[in-house]
């Protein structure tokens, strides 16, 4: 024996039914993952999808003709969770190019978001703005992380320009000191020049 998408058993001289509670889920499933793509939490997701079951709300997904909700339609937020992950684990794995455009291009819209309060000079959104652009750079690869200095072997090195003098027009000293006590190195180091 075969079974109808909703579980129950059919005879296999009967064509499968697709109940309006199938139609649901696939819409519901749907409306997730455009939710999900906009960037909304599960518990948001959880709350608009209950408001457009209620004819509250406008979906982001098309609704299908036949599509009919039960009265006072809600859903949890662990159920949208579970609708989602189940949604994704059918779905065709994506190149990793799109997702990091998707994300790139969800960067850019928040960034561009910021911008009124970043030139009025708010510090928050000034803080905010600073973090999607790491975050972007870091997607995209192009972050770089700041160096760890290790006590092995590594040293200070300072550059001193002491700008134009009648004898060496460009007139440059270089410090490196290596060791524990570093600034007497530098002491030792430096050439006695008049500034």
């Amino acid at each position: 024996m075969k079974r109808n998408p909703d579980g129950t058993w059919r005879n296999a001289r009967r064509a499968i039914v697709v109940s309006s509670r199938i139609i649901v889920a696939r819409w519901v499933t749907a409306e997730i993952l455009r939710c999900k793509q906009t960037g909304l939490s599960m518990a948001a997701i959880a709350v608009h999808i209950g408001r457009v079951g209620q004819a509250q709300e406008q979906p982001l997904s098309p609704f299908p003709e036949s599509i009919e909700f039960p009265a006072g339609y809600r859903i949890s937020e662990s159920a949208v969770f579970k609708a989602y992950h189940k949604a994704m684990d059918r779905q065709p794995a994506i190149d990793v190019e799109v997702f990091r455009k998707e994300d790139t291009a969800r960067c850019e819209d928040m960034f561009l978001k910021l911008q009124r309060g970043v030139s009025n000079g708010d510090p928050r959104h000034i803080d905010t703005a600073v973090r999607v652009l790491a975050h972007k750079a870091k997607l995209n690869g192009y972050a770089v992380e700041p160096e760890q200095v290790s006590s092995g072997g590594a040293g200070l090195n300072i550059i001193l320009h002491l700008g134009t003098d009648a004898q060496s027009p460009n007139a440059c000293h270089e410090i490196t000191a290596v060791g524990e006590d570093d600034g007497r190195a530098i002491e030792l180091a430096a050439p006695a020049t008049k500034l």
